[in-house]
C-alpha cells in the first residue's frame, strides 16, 4: 500500500497545502477560488451543489527526445511553387500555409478572448485591505500573499495563452521580408506620424489660419511592436493606428481591431500617398519641410487681421498622406511628417503587395 502525505494551513483566505506532488497555494473565498500548484492553475467555482473547474495554466512537459522534437515541429513557411510538397505532411505548400492562417488565426482570437484569472485574485486582494483597520498584521500578510499569487497566476496565464510561431525562410522569403522591414523603416524614420480620424469642412477661416477643413487626428507608432496573444521568432515590424494593428509576418498580414484577429495577404493591401500642405499649430517636426507661412487670424487678402491682438504667424508644410485600404471596407489614413520617406515606404510596399 502507498503511503499518502497531505498538510494544509489557512490564513483567512489563503490556503498552503503540502503533499507528495508538491507546494500549492489557493486564494479565495467559499465557493471561488484560484490554486496554483505543480499540476498547474485552476479556477474552482462551486455554489448549491454545482462544481467547476478549469484549468488555466499547464505545466509544460519535457520532450523525451531530440528526435521526437524534430517529428513534431511546426511545419515551416517557404515560398516555394505550388508543387513543392511539405516532408511530413504530404500536401502542397499553398494548402498548408492556407490551412495554418486560419488555424492560427482562431487560436489567437481563442488566446486575446480567454479571461485572466488574476483580476479575480487582484480584486480579493484589494479586498483584504479592508480589514487593515480591524486586523492590521493578518490583513497585511493576506495583502502580501495575494500580490504574490496574482502575479504568479498572471504569467502562468499568459505563457498558456501565448502562441509561438517559428519561421524558417528560404533565401527568397528573406529577401521579401527584408524589404518589408525596409519599408516600415522608412515609415517609422519620420519624425512624426499621425493616424487622421475626421476632416470637416468650415467656413470659418479668418479664425483658423485661413483652412478651409478643421482635421482631427492622433499619434500613431511605427516600429516593432508589442503583440497579443502570440510571439514571433522574427521582430515583427507593425503600424498601430488607433486601434488597429497591422503585423507584417513574413507570409501574411494580421490585422488586430476590436480585440480580435484577422489575416490577409498582402495582395489585399492597397496603399497610396499624396502630397498635402498642413497648417501646422503644433511644433514642427524636424524632417518636414516649410512652404510658406500664414497668421493666426488671417483677412480676406491672406493677411494678418489687425482685429486680433497676439496675431502670430504659422508655418505651412508640406507632409505625406499613406492610404492604406482592405476592401471593402477598411481605409486608414496616415499622414507624416516628410513626404519623401512616406513616398519610399509606399514604393517599397507596392512592390511587395503587386507580387503577392
Amino acid at each position: 500500500m502507498g503511503l499518502f502525505f497531505r498538510k494544509s494551513v489557512s490564513f483567512g483566505p489563503l490556503r498552503l497545502t503540502a503533499s507528495k506532488q508538491g507546494l500549492s497555494t489557493s486564494f479565495g473565498i467559499k465557493g471561488a477560488r484560484v490554486t496554483a500548484g505543480p499540476r498547474g492553475t485552476y479556477v474552482t467555482v462551486s455554489s448549491h451543489g454545482v462544481y467547476y473547474r478549469q484549468r488555466v495554466g499547464i505545466p509544460t512537459p519535457t520532450p523525451p527526445s531530440s528526435r521526437a522534437v524534430q517529428q513534431t515541429t511546426v511545419p515551416q513557411v517557404v515560398t516555394d511553387e505550388a508543387l513543392a510538397v511539405d516532408s511530413v505532411f504530404h500536401v502542397p505548400v499553398n494548402e498548408l500555409v492556407a490551412s495554418n492562417q486560419s488555424e492560427l488565426v482562431a487560436k489567437l482570437n481563442q488566446n486575446v478572448a480567454a479571461f485572466n484569472p488574476a483580476w479575480i485574485l487582484g480584486i480579493l486582494t484589494f479586498l483584504a485591505l479592508f480589514m487593515v483597520s480591524t486586523a492590521p498584521i493578518p490583513a497585511w500578510l493576506l495583502v502580501a500573499a495575494g500580490a504574490t499569487l496574482t502575479i504568479l497566476v498572471s504569467r502562468r496565464f499568459k505563457l498558456a495563452h501565448t502562441h509561438e510561431i517559428h519561421y524558417s525562410l528560404d533565401p527568397q522569403a528573406e529577401q521579401r521580408f527584408v524589404a518589408t522591414q525596409q519599408a516600415i523603416s522608412a515609415l517609422g524614420s519620420c519624425s512624426r506620424v499621425w493616424v487622421l480620424n475626421t476632416s470637416t469642412a468650415t467656413p470659418d477661416f479668418k479664425r483658423n489660419a485661413g483652412a478651409q477643413a478643421l482635421v482631427t487626428r492622433k499619434g500613431a507608432a511605427v516600429g516593432t511592436l508589442g503583440t497579443k496573444g502570440f510571439k514571433s521568432s522574427l521582430p515583427v515590424p507593425s503600424i498601430q493606428a488607433n486601434s488597429a494593428v497591422f503585423h507584417f509576418l513574413p507570409d501574411q498580414i494580421l490585422l488586430f481591431t476590436h480585440g480580435r484577429y484577422a489575416s490577409m495577404q498582402y495582395g489585399q493591401l492597397a496603399v497610396d500617398v499624396n502630397a498635402t500642405r498642413f497648417i501646422e499649430t503644433e511644433s514642427v517636426p524636424s524632417d518636414s519641410l516649410r512652404v510658406g507661412t500664414t497668421w493666426r487670424f488671417v483677412n480676406k487678402k491672406g493677411g494678418p487681421d489687425k482685429r486680433f491682438n497676439n496675431n502670430r504667424q504659422i508655418p505651412v508644410l508640406q507632409y505625406g498622406e499613406v492610404a492604406l485600404k482592405v476592401p471593402p471596407s477598411l481605409q486608414v489614413i496616415l499622414q507624416t511628417s516628410n513626404l519623401e520617406k512616406a513616398q519610399a515606404f509606399t514604393s517599397q510596399l507596392r512592390t511587395l503587395t503587386s507580387g503577392s
